[in-house]
């Protein structure tokens, strides 16, 4: 965010923090320029629209959570010495990312994605983020295989789309009204960390 011009990135702030305690829906363009004391002017010469700021503020928070994956993964890979290290650190970065208490963001992920799927515009902005995340997750993957501590056999954008895949899956049980163990789930990851990945 600090690219941006100083008014937008004033704008798009004062969004995210009004979005820590409203829907988006809530929102409404006199709110965001009474907060950010920016003129009505001003906020058409940066967005198109007031959705063009909403939109812009909830992909800066999905590349918020975005940055929060690159920084688990890439730190699992520059800590671990071995094979063994890294699964055992992989463990913890999927204890953490399957907490009941991240559900509040798996929910607000997974509404940026529902609402990008009806808005071109914003899925324009998604797929910048979402690529960043993937080519990430790819390259810190061909680190691991280059140094052999995971299936060769794996391709490389598939095991990077399944990782998340399961990591936002769990919201499934978020919503379901008998819940699973969550130490079964992550014993199930453990096992595929295990004999799939690292095989």
């Amino acid at each position: 965010m600090d690219s941006l011009h100083p008014t937008k990135r004033a704008l798009v702030q004062t969004v995210l923090d009004q979005l820590k305690t409203k829907k988006a829906l809530d929102l409404t363009s006199e709110l965001i320029l009474e907060k950010s004391g920016i003129s009505k002017g001003s906020l058409y010469h940066h967005f198109e629209d007031f959705d063009d700021l909403i939109e812009t503020a909830q992909v800066f928070r999905y590349a918020a959570y975005v940055d929060q994956s690159i920084h688990l993964l890439t730190k699992v890979f520059q800590t671990a010495k071995n094979k063994e290290e890294m699964v055992t650190e992989l463990k913890k970065v999927t204890r953490f990312t399957q907490s009941p208490d991240l559900m509040p963001q798996r929910m607000d992920r997974a509404t940026s994605i529902s609402i990008a799927n009806a808005n071109p515009r914003m899925m324009k902005k998604m797929n910048a983020q979402q690529d960043r995340l993937n080519e990430a997750i790819i390259d810190i993957f061909r680190e691991a295989r280059d140094r052999g501590w995971i299936n060769k056999e794996i391709d490389l954008h598939a095991g990077a789309l399944f990782i998340q895949a399961y990591t936002l899956g769990i919201i499934i049980n978020d919503v379901s009204g008998k819940k699973i163990d969550i130490t079964a789930w992550d014993e199930l990851i453990d096992m595929f960390l295990e004999k799939v990945i690292a095989n």
